[in-house]
Parts: structure tokens; C-alpha cells; sequence
């Protein structure tokens, strides 16, 4: 008789939210953690960033709060205090995540799992003991690890990893971002909050390549406004530590200085011991179905080890379907509406295609595009925030087939366009739906209605 039901091995997003799904439907649950609970995202991602983001923004936005008729003298950062409430969050959140484990009478393992066999996990604590459990069923959301990526040899002193970067016991007076992706992005934010001299690499043509192009222009453009540097199209060649600094040698020659550089491209699977067990990779990634099993009966994989977006809501999903599977019932995973969110200054966040994308798959003659911009929003004026739009993409059907959004509280805004996009609500669903007045999800609406050119607050052209 096997110990428990079904052996989650992981507690992050993806593996905390399988053990309690799988508790709520009757499951003896084993959750096994060689870390904290709460994985990457909760300690060392998601929550640590944004905590630090809202810090730095506020700094910002009071340094210029005099225009609002708010004025503050010798405004000032304190880093270790910011360190502390960053701190506070994250361990408020993985007593919150452990107490509803517990609450769920999941059992918790301390200690690195390998599978032995299909039905069997060997668990190695800290100090040395080992032990081994048997479930039928054995859900495997073991993540990924930040990686190395030549030229660049992560030191964590002079050359970091995003783990480096926001545990940082001093601001350094300027930084070289390496990637211009969502986590560079980001952090390039949230340091030129801080006041720090930052300049952002990206070997791809513009920033945030997986975004529509009118996003990533303007977040190019709204950046060296902040006085933040850009490269785009820039290769590194060579990496060297000089005199206490990070010297980066460009493939065109250009040479550039920085106390510190944050590399935040590459992600390694944490995947050990798979293969020899007879799990089936795909360049490091576990292969899965929509229903999250592996081409093993009763193992699933979920989150970053599946390599799917490698986001924690993805994760998320994933873990309640491959639980729901587990337990019996015929699930799929539906992949199509999955938001993206970046919590830079201004925030950013999109679903479904971008306006190439749709031009490529349905021609230029059958797609129509509408764009609101937050300068004629009667909420962003009052809030002082006017900087980006909310912009539809549709076809002649006026079905949507993209929502992207630069501006104001852009990730909670994509929530409504994710719903809409996700059921197939047509533009007339949404302008049919009163929203009130004044807040910035009018500007959702008003962007609907320019797709026909029947926005009320533009001039439509």
C-alpha cells in the first residue's frame, strides 16, 4: 500500500497549488521542498521585485510630488529599511502559503526528492538522512535556476544574478542590465528608480521582442526619457572585472563600464535525475500533455520545468489541472489566454497576438486595429499618470485577437481583456457593458469602440 496518494515534489506556485487541489478533492498529499515554501516566485521573484518596484516608484513619484501642489523637503531612501519591508512581505506571504498547506493537512518533507521509480521518491534532508515514500501518483514542479550564459560568469559581486540584485546590502552608484526581457525591463525600472545610472543591453533588434512592436517602442522611448540608456541589437563579446567594475566589450567595439552587471537571460531546468528514471526531455524541458502527465503513468510535471511561458500564473494552472488528472477527472490545460504582466514604470501587460503576428496569420485587409490613449482618460489626468494606451486588435468579425496595454496599473487592466479574449466576447459585448466613471478601465472600453472608429473621447481617425 503506497504512503500517500500523490507525492508533490516542488512548493512553488505551480507545486504548492497541486497539493492543495489535490487535498481539496480527498488526496493524501506529501509536499516535498529542499528550499521555502513558496519556490522561486514567492522568495527570490514575483514578490521580492514587486515589493521593491512599489518602494522605488513611490520615491520617484514623491521627488516630483511638488507639481501636485505636495511639497516634502530632503526626501530620502534608505535602502535598509526598503531591504526590511521587501523582507517583511515575502515572509508574510510564506507564512500565509504554509499555513494554508497545513490547514489542507498536507504533510510537508524538508528535503531534495529523487524519483526512484514511478511510484517511489527518495528524500535526502540536510543533514544526510535519507528516506524513501511511495504514492501512485507523483506530480513533479521542481523549477528552474538562473544561468550562466558566456561571456558572463556569475560572481555574485560584480556580475549578478536576479537573486543578487535584490538582496543588495547597498545600491551601487550604476548598473549594466544584460537583457532586455520582461525580468530586465523590470529591474532596469526599479534601480533607475533608485537612482542608479543604468544602461539595458538586448541582442534582438528592440526591447521586450515578444511584445507588439508599438509597446516596445514606446517603452524605448518612455526609458531614455527616464535617462535610462538602451541598446538594442547589441551583442556582448567579452566580460571583464577592472578595477573593482564590469568592463563589456560590445561585438562592434563599443566598451562599456558599470560597477555592477545583472545578467537576466537564461534559465537552467532544475531536471536532475529525470532522464535516468526514464522521464521524457526536450532541451531540458519535462515533455507534457494538456492534461500534464509525462510519457510515465501517474507522474505530471507542472511550472518552469515544463517550459511553457514560465510564468507563475501558467504555473498555477497547470498545477490545479495536473491534480484534478491525478485525482481521476478529465482535464486539459487551454493554453490560449495567457496574460503577460510587467511591472515596470509604466507598467505593461498583454494578451493573445501581437499586430505582426495577426498581419502574418490573416493579412492586413482582415485585421482592425483600436487605440485609446490614457492622455484622454479623465482617471489618469487626475491620477497624473497619462503616459501609454490600451490597444485591440481584432478582425472583421470583431472578435479580439490581441489586447495590449502600456500605462497606469496595466497588469490588473488585462485582467478584463483576458476574460473577453478567453470566452470569445465580441467588441459589441464590451461596449454594451457599462464600466463606471471615472476609472481607467473605461479606457478598455473607449479602445473597444475606436476599432470601429466609435470612441467618444478621441477624435477617431
Amino acid at each position: 500500500m503506497a504512503d500517500f496518494d500523490i507525492i508533490v515534489i516542488g512548493a512553488g506556485p505551480g507545486g504548492y497549488t497541486a497539493a492543495i487541489r489535490a487535498s481539496q478533492l480527498g488526496a493524501k498529499v506529501a509536499l516535498i521542498e529542499k528550499d521555502r515554501i513558496g519556490g522561486t516566485c514567492l522568495n527570490r521573484g514575483c514578490i521580492p521585485t514587486k515589493a521593491l518596484l512599489y518602494c522605488l516608484e513611490l520615491f520617484s513619484k514623491l521627488k516630483t510630488a511638488d507639481k501636485l501642489g505636495i511639497e516634502a523637503q530632503e526626501i530620502k531612501l534608505n535602502w535598509e529599511k526598503v531591504q526590511a519591508y521587501k523582507e517583511k512581505t515575502v515572509e508574510k506571504l510564506v507564512k500565509g502559503i504554509d499555513f494554508v498547506i497545513k490547514q489542507n493537512k498536507i504533510e510537508i518533507i524538508q528535503g531534495t526528492a529523487r524519483i526512484i521509480e514511478p511510484e517511489v521518491v527518495e528524500v535526502t534532508s540536510q543533514n544526510g538522512e535519507i528516506k524513501r515514500i511511495s504514492a501512485h501518483n507523483i506530480i513533479i514542479a521542481t523549477g528552474s535556476e538562473a544561468a550562466t550564459v558566456p561571456p558572463f560568469v556569475i560572481d555574485h559581486q560584480n556580475i549578478l544574478d536576479s537573486t543578487d540584485a535584490l538582496n543588495l546590502k547597498s545600491l551601487p552608484q550604476s548598473m549594466l542590465v544584460i537583457g532586455g526581457g520582461v525580468m530586465g525591463i523590470e529591474f532596469a525600472s526599479l534601480f533607475k528608480d533608485a537612482g542608479v545610472d543604468i544602461t539595458v543591453i538586448e541582442m534582438m533588434p528592440s526591447l521586450l521582442p515578444a511584445e507588439d512592436e508599438e509597446t516596445s517602442k514606446l517603452i524605448a522611448y518612455l526609458f531614455k526619457k527616464r535617462g535610462i540608456e538602451v541598446l538594442p541589437g547589441s551583442k556582448v563579446k567579452e566580460a571583464n572585472l577592472k578595477n573593482g567594475q564590469v568592463e563589456v566589450l560590445l561585438e562592434d567595439g563599443t566598451s562599456i563600464t558599470k560597477e555592477k552587471a545583472l545578467l537576466t537571460i537564461g534559465r537552467s531546468f532544475n531536471n536532475e535525475g529525470l532522464a535516468e528514471v526514464g522521464i521524457k526531455l526536450d532541451k531540458g524541458m519535462v515533455a507534457t500533455n494538456r492534461k500534464m502527465q509525462t510519457n510515465l503513468p501517474g507522474i505530471y510535471a507542472v511550472g518552469d520545468i515544463t517550459g511553457v511561458k514560465m510564468v507563475a500564473h501558467v504555473a498555477m494552472a497547470q498545477g490545479k489541472i495536473a491534480a484534478e488528472c491525478a485525482m481521476g477527472q478529465d482535464k486539459e490545460i487551454d493554453y490560449k489566454a495567457i496574460p503577460m504582466a510587467i511591472h515596470s514604470s509604466p507598467e505593461i501587460a498583454s494578451v493573445g497576438i501581437t499586430e505582426k503576428e495577426a498581419i502574418k496569420k490573416f493579412g492586413k485587409e482582415n485585421i482592425k486595429i483600436g487605440k485609446f490613449p490614457f492622455q484622454a482618460s479623465g482617471k489618469a489626468q487626475a491620477i497624473s499618470q497619462t503616459e501609454g494606451f490600451i490597444k485591440i486588435i481584432s478582425n472583421q468579425k470583431d472578435q479580439i485577437l490581441g489586447i495590449h496595454i502600456v500605462g497606469p496599473h496595466a497588469a490588473d487592466l488585462i485582467a478584463e481583456g483576458t476574460l473577453a479574449y478567453n470566452l470569445g466576447v465580441k467588441l459589441g459585448d464590451i461596449e454594451e457593458t457599462i464600466h463606471a466613471h471615472p476609472t481607467l478601465a473605461e479606457a478598455f472600453v473607449e479602445a473597444v469602440e475606436a476599432v470601429n472608429k466609435k470612441s467618444i473621447h478621441i477624435v477617431n481617425k
